[in-house]
This record gives structure tokens, C-alpha cells and sequence, in this order.
């Protein structure tokens, strides 16, 4: 059995007492390991408020029971991202008819284990798709809390359907110069293995994993998060992603149209994505 089908088998409940004491342990644990360069570490509980982090299913112009096309996204404390995934809760019952699965501070799949995974930088995408999965959601859309939404989402699910993936190369940079050799020894790569590959942007990431080939690329992936050692790079969860997509031969059917940084010229894409908005440590 491999790592991820064993994730979502044995998954089981906890009480909401036992589930606080575990956040706040994760919350020691990431403020004390090791980060990626550049990057913040996530806030998962929040001095202000101390609820249980629930995770929202939200039904947008449809049933509760039809889970045909989900969104998947989440927030750690830290601002502005509560603020922007409230933002596109607002702005997605334009432009979509499905259901939206976010969370804001915890973890996604934490009732699966997967809290154990919050020190790995940026390993929460990995564990959003597994949860989504395990609830039976299969053509799923990750949007960071950046994304906003600009036109109907339709053709995007319909791409997913048909090609497996969707995804954007990232601004053109080589892959070859994001990745440390830590990273390499963990793919048991050499560096002119990975010459010439492009780096896949994860900010607007579409899986199918109604396809097998698509779903072995999600055990991989997360099982790269169990390893850790590949997400210490600026990049943490692309770079991982970008050599996977390769190895699978995926890595040739990015998206047109997905973003515009552009305010001005929003007619010829799906999303705006203001990164004057995004959070980096100094």
C-alpha cells in the first residue's frame, strides 16, 4: 500500500480538546524548524481566536451532493491571506458552480494526519488535494488566496477533464537554477538530468485524479513531502511539483490565458494575481 492510499484508510477522528493541544504542538514545532529561504513561517493558530480551525465545504449554484468540480484553498493566519480568501469567497459565486473547500488557520487534512506534514514549507497544497480526494472530490482546483477570479471557470474544469492537468510555466525561470542538490540527491538526479526543464508556477494548480496517472503524480508528490528534504528551496512546493510533472511527461500542456498581473488588461485572462499583496520574509 503506498503512502497516500494508506493515509486516506486509516484516517480517523480526534476530540476538539486533543485537536488544540495538536495545533498548538505543530505551531512549536514549525516555529522552531527549519524554513525555506525567503519564506515566512505559517501562523496556524491564532493568538485572537481559539476555535478549532474547521474546514468549510461550501456549495456555490449547487447541491451539497454534487461534487462534479471543488476548489480547494487555505489561509494561515497570517495577514493578508484571511483577508484575500475572503476576497474570493465573495468573488467566486460569479464565475462558478461547485463546491469551495477552505480553511482558514490549522491544516488542511488534519484528520488525516496530515498536521504532521505543517513544518514542511508549503507542504499545505499537497495536503488540500489528499483531503479533497479522501471526500470524493476528483476534478479539483487549487487557487491560492491571491487569485482573483475575472471570468466564468467552466473551461477551465473542462480542461482538467480532459487533460489531466492545468498549471503556468513560472515567468520563464529554468528550473536548473531553483534546485539545490539537496533537492537533486532527494529525486536521485543529476543536474544535467533536469537542463533545459521549465519551472511549473503552483499559485492556479488543476488536477483530475479521476486519472490514474494523475493520482500516482499526487502519491509522488506527497510522498516527497514525507521525505521533507526537497522543499528548502525558494520555491518549496514547485520545484518538487516541476520535476515530477517532467518525470511524468506532463510538463508539456501548461494553460493560456490563466493569469494577468496586469489590472488594467483583465479581458484575455481567467485570474489577476497581485503579488504587491504577498507576504516575504526581509
Amino acid at each position: 500500500m503506498n503512502l497516500l492510499i494508506s493515509l486516506l484508510v486509516t484516517a480517523g477522528g480526534c476530540s476538539d480538546a486533543t485537536v488544540w493541544a495538536d495545533l498548538l504542538e505543530a505551531q512549536e514545532v514549525i516555529d522552531t524548524s527549519r524554513k525555506a529561504p525567503g519564506r515566512k513561517r505559517p501562523q496556524i493558530v491564532s493568538p485572537f481566536d481559539t476555535r478549532i480551525p474547521k474546514l468549510h465545504i461550501l456549495p456555490i449554484h449547487t447541491t451539497p451532493e454534487n461534487k462534479e468540480y471543488c476548489i480547494i484553498t487555505y489561509a494561515s493566519w497570517d495577514p493578508p491571506y484571511p483577508e484575500l480568501v475572503e476576497q474570493l469567497l465573495n468573488r467566486l459565486p460569479e464565475v462558478f458552480c461547485g463546491h469551495l473547500l477552505y480553511r482558514i488557520g490549522g491544516w488542511p487534512g488534519m484528520e488525516l494526519g496530515c498536521l504532521a506534514h505543517s513544518q514542511v514549507p508549503y507542504a499545505f497544497k499537497v495536503c488540500a488535494f489528499v483531503e479533497a480526494y479522501r471526500l470524493g472530490y476528483r476534478k479539483i482546483l487549487w487557487l491560492d488566496a491571491l487569485a482573483m477570479p475575472l471570468r466564468p471557470l467552466l473551461p477551465l474544469f473542462e480542461q482538467i477533464e480532459k487533460a489531466g492537468c492545468i498549471y503556468r510555466f513560472a515567468d520563464k525561470k529554468l528550473l536548473r537554477r531553483l534546485v539545490t542538490q539537496e533537492l537533486l540527491d532527494d529525486f536521485q538526479l543529476s543536474r544535467n538530468k533536469i537542463r533545459g526543464q521549465r519551472q511549473i508556477a503552483s499559485g492556479i494548480l488543476g488536477l483530475n485524479l479521476a486519472d490514474p496517472t494523475i493520482f500516482a503524480l499526487l502519491n509522488d508528490w506527497h510522498a516527497s513531502v514525507e521525505r521533507k528534504k526537497s522543499f528548502y528551496t525558494l520555491f518549496p512546493e514547485e520545484v518538487s511539483l516541476s520535476i515530477l510533472l517532467h518525470q511524468y511527461n506532463l510538463a508539456n500542456i501548461p494553460s493560456d490565458n490563466l493569469v494577468t498581473f496586469d489590472p488594467s488588461d483583465p479581458e484575455e485572462s481567467f485570474f489577476l494575481f497581485d503579488y504587491s499583496k504577498k507576504v516575504y520574509d526581509n
